[in-house]
């Protein structure tokens, strides 16, 4: 089915080393020639171009008007709107699944020398990282900082210039506005989400100002159902719905050390039962006006029992591959079978009620699991595919887990070569002219 034409263009495309120098050979020869030639982890990548253009387009690739997934597994929706609105706006691409959640602490190793560790390892153009402040305390080339206002109205004035010495066009919101210790410090804005919509569009209208086109909302701790109601009270106040390009949130285990990727696992169900809050959380809002592109998991980490005490190197890296690398970072790079295996774990419940439901009023504590219904587990899969970036927590005084010294570990070695694996996925999906979904940026 597959004309010497659209060969060619498909061997063109993945950028292999072999031409079609004879286009009167038979299709199925020259598929063979091709293969001989193409590294093994380009077959699959080889089939689905020939599929696409042999079937008319990705409309007809597996990937339905809706967005479902094609057959490698990647969402399918025809929105390349990021890479088109930072074009647009004078911005390059921003594509970076890897992020660094960490600052300079008590000679923790994270300096420009170990920030350029961390480019070589990941990638040029391929990390962004922040540091719950407005402004970097450390550089290395091929990196973006993200900027961060932490506290709503908090030193608007010493904002950077977007685009102007390493700092992208992405800008940070509050963090842990559910939480005491955070954002939730201000009593106002942790006990009445649904009233901070004004104030948020300030902050972010100011950001504007700077030259920032892209914000992330407030980074939730753990208590999604105080982020239904700000985007319930956002959904009502002018300007606050292009203020809001991802939702964020942060996740975190006490239990690293007996964490398995496995239905048997409860934190694991937990963790899939969190995403999926996320994931409806935005599917319910983009239903209602917004445009949220995705999710950024912007604080994923361990910590001891205390729940304040970084937990050990074997017990994050435990973590980090069980679910970072074998779940997240499986079913992003198109695993069926982990797709699979999550499609039928049970006891998937995403945490509730629903900010839109008669009579409910935000309250601490009101958050509970809910039943998941029959979706539960195609939502989970969803879920992940929606998250756009991740960023590893590495933040303890005298200690960065990522590095020893000024080089990386291998825990960051093992962070680093995951996430680069996703944009390595999404580079090839490219050039084979398939969509990727959303990205950061």
């Amino acid at each position: 089915r597959v004309g010497p034409n659209r060969l060619h263009f498909a061997v063109r495309s993945l950028g292999l080393p072999c031409v079609m120098a004879r286009p009167h050979l038979r299709p199925r020869a020259a598929i063979v020639a091709v293969c001989v030639r193409a590294a093994s982890a380009d077959l699959w990548d080889l089939f689905n171009i020939l599929h696409w253009h042999s079937s008319g387009g990705p409309a007809a690739s597996g990937a339905n008007a809706t967005g479902e997934a094609n057959a490698s597994g990647e969402v399918e929706a025809q929105v390349a709107s990021s890479a088109a609105s930072g074009a647009g706006s004078g911005n390059a691409p921003f594509h970076r699944f890897c992020g660094i959640a960490t600052s300079p602490n008590g000679q923790n190793g994270f300096s420009p020398t170990g920030l350029a560790d961390i480019v070589a390892e990941a990638g040029h153009d391929r990390v962004w990282h922040y540091n719950w402040d407005i402004s970097p305390k450390v550089s290395a080339p091929g990196t973006r900082f993200v900027p961060m206002i932490k506290y709503p109205g908090e030193n608007l004035a010493a904002l950077p210039r977007a685009n102007v010495g390493g700092v992208g066009h992405i800008v940070k919101g509050w963090n842990e506005p559910d939480d005491r210790g955070q954002a939730g410090r201000l009593d106002g804005v942790r006990m009445n989400p649904e009233a901070q919509a004004a104030a948020w569009v300030a902050d972010m209208c100011a950001a504007q100002a700077k030259g920032f086109t892209q914000y992330i909302a407030p980074a939730i701790a753990h208590d999604t159902v105080w982020l239904d109601f700000f985007l319930k009270g956002c959904e009502h106040t002018p300007g606050c719905k292009g203020y809001v390009t991802y939702l964020a949130c942060h996740r975190y285990h006490n239990d690293c050390a007996t964490y398995h990727a496995d239905a048997g696992n409860a934190g694991w169900r937990d963790d899939l039962s969190y995403l999926v809050t996320m994931y409806r959380i935005m599917k319910k809002y983009n239903a209602r006006g917004f445009n949220i592109k995705g999710i950024v998991l912007d604080e994923l980490g361990c910590l001891a029992a205390d729940w304040v005490t970084p937990a050990s190197e074997p017990e994050q890296l435990q973590y980090m591959k069980e679910f970072y690398r074998d779940t997240i970072v499986a079913v992003k790079t198109g695993s069926a079978a982990e797709a699979a295996k999550i499609r039928t774990t049970p006891w998937i419940m995403p945490r509730g009620p629903d900010a839109h439901m008669p009579g409910v009023r935000y309250s601490e504590g009101l958050s509970v699991a809910m039943a998941g219904g029959p979706q539960a587990g195609d939502d989970a899969v969803a879920a992940i595919r929606s998250l756009v970036s991740v960023a590893w927590f590495s933040e303890q005084p005298g200690k960065n887990y990522i590095l020893r010294g000024v080089q990386l570990n291998a825990l960051g070695r093992t962070y680093l070569d995951a996430c680069r694996e996703v944009d390595e996925h999404y580079a090839r999906r490219r050039r084979l002219g398939l969509a990727v979904g959303e990205v950061f940026g």
